[in-house]
């Protein structure tokens, strides 16, 4: 908090800024003018929080000044303070909302208990000033969710409108903003965005909306999409390789909002397969651009089956096939990726333990349509591809048992009571048996294979960091945490439960 002094007598200052413990308080900053218009000069530019003033003053009175200071700073808490306790300056001191009027000489305890009952109801406004205002910032995320929504009611949309005070019966744009690379908090890009927007004097309300996307709703009157690309292109420019952009049409209705966004985010997917252009305005072309991903699959099937070794030719090549098309239809082109992963994953599931993001088979879609360019898609597709092949290319070398094995093991590591037993009844063998040909190929038991994939597997979910122990020892097939812990400590010489996000550490550690 600021507080400003405005005192003609310089002693009086002095001795006012020297007897208080200020800080205790919870006032950081003194200032002190000598008279009215010094007092209104440092008022304008430093905004105090509180205003002690004496009454009689050259240039300008206290109470004169006190009327310009309602205009200047309206939220500044008003003291006055004079030697001449007039029935006229009484009334003016509450006809201006003044919370004291001190009396000279000042004792020093009236005035700490003044300073003291003012701090309080200052840091009181400025908490409901905070509350008032993540109200306010929450209602207009709410906003901008009904108003990309096809199913938003009139009424409704017309009384958050009121509440965040954004405008009624205007044009509106609505803008697709994708994030890159995660190098900033939710809430700070949405800020970011809002504050450029609204030094334009273009009222803008924003919301994230998840994988990277955020939806910004523009009220603009009187700009062409032409001045609006313009400042668009500026504000990416500020932030290169962070962000990129899709502009929708101009609509002249709130409910006609939703319309403008799904223009929006067909506009943005141009920036998704060429990272090169980070906006993009929407046309009607976009609208005859289509493409038929159904041959794909099987062409991979196929592929997989005969040729594994250029599937990671073909993922370069669908993807060019894409854009030469100028199909730029992201859905289409995740979805037949989603597709493609889930093969793989379902033939050789031991690729869940490869892929540093893949936990399970049903992150598969989440991870894909995560990806913000066909860059970052294709390096993942690259690396599940390039997993997929050495796994095979060293089960190769096994027999048709230890593969049935590996399998069965890996899709059913999460069952408790799992065993030796259980795996050699499925392949149809006796445990003697089929303990000699699955060592024979891998050099281990059954029961260590089973146990060491669980602690494998472990690792990797502790290293993610997301993941409670007691999950962990769930998903890797142990009976209870104790358990679990002994046995990772048994093979790791490593308690689960201190390691944390440094297993990664360690591994590069114990591989250097």
């Amino acid at each position: 908090m600021r507080i400003l002094i405005a005192d003609d007598d310089e002693f009086t200052r002095e001795a006012l800024i020297e007897s208080i413990r200020w800080e205790s308080y919870g006032i950081e900053q003194v200032l002190e003018a000598r008279d009215g218009i010094e007092a209104v000069r440092m008022a304008s530019r430093y905004h105090p929080d509180i205003v002690l003033t004496d009454i009689r003053m050259p240039k300008l009175n206290g109470i004169d000044f006190a009327e310009r200071l309602t205009e200047i700073c309206p939220s500044s808490k008003l003291l006055f303070m004079s030697g001449y306790l007039d029935v006229d300056y009484l009334k003016s001191a509450i006809r201006l909302a003044a919370l004291d009027y001190i009396e000279k000489p000042i004792r020093i305890d009236e005035l700490e208990l003044a300073i003291k009952k003012t701090t309080e109801l200052v840091q009181s406004s400025q908490r409901k000033e905070l509350e008032s205002y993540k109200t306010r910032d929450i209602e207009r995320q709410r906003l901008v969710r009904i108003l990309i929504d096809k199913s938003a009611r009139t009424e409704e949309i017309k009384g958050i409108c009121e509440v965040v005070n954004f405008p009624l019966n205007t044009q509106y744009v609505a803008l697709c903003v994708t994030e890159i690379q995660s190098l900033k908090n939710e809430n700070d890009n949405i800020s970011l965005v809002n504050e450029f927007w609204n030094n334009q004097n273009i009222p803008c309300i924003g919301d994230y909306l998840g994988n990277g996307e955020y939806a910004f709703i523009l009220s603009v009157v009187k700009m062409d999409l032409r001045r609006l690309e313009s400042l668009a292109r500026y504000l990416l420019s500020q932030y290169p390789k962070e962000f990129y952009a899709g502009i929708g049409s101009k609509v002249f209705k709130l409910r006609e909002v939703v319309d403008s966004w799904e223009k929006a985010r067909k506009a943005s997917e141009i920036c998704f397969f060429f990272p090169d252009i980070y906006l993009s305005v929407y046309d009607e072309s976009f609208l005859k651009r289509t493409s038929s991903s159904q041959g794909y699959h099987m062409e991979f099937l196929n592929l997989m089956k005969s040729s594994p070794n250029h599937l990671p030719e073909w993922i370069d090549r669908v993807s060019q096939s894409f854009i030469f098309q100028k199909a730029y239809e992201k859905d289409k082109f995740c979805s037949l990726f989603i597709t493609i992963a889930n093969t793989l994953v379902n033939e050789e599931s031991s690729l869940l333990l490869k892929v540093e993001q893949l936990y399970h088979t049903a992150d598969i879609g989440q991870i894909v349509r995560s990806n913000r360019t066909v860059n970052q898609l294709n390096q993942f597709m690259q690396e599940l591809c390039q997993e997929y092949l050495e796994v095979i290319n060293r089960n190769s070398r096994y027999s048709l048992i230890t593969r049935g094995v590996i399998k069965y093991v890996v899709n059913h590591c999460s069952k408790t009571d799992l065993d030796v037993q259980e795996v050699a009844y499925h392949m149809h063998l006796s445990v003697p048996h089929l303990n000699m040909l699955f060592k024979q190929d891998v050099g281990t038991t059954v029961s260590q294979y089973i146990r060491d994939y669980r602690i494998e597997q472990a690792k990797k979910l502790i290293a993610n960091n997301s993941y409670k122990m007691n999950a962990i020892s769930e998903m890797c097939g142990f009976a209870t945490p104790s358990y679990f812990t002994r046995v990772f400590g048994d093979c790791t010489g490593m308690s689960p439960w201190n390691i944390g996000s440094s297993w990664a550490i360690y591994e590069a550690e114990c591989s250097a």
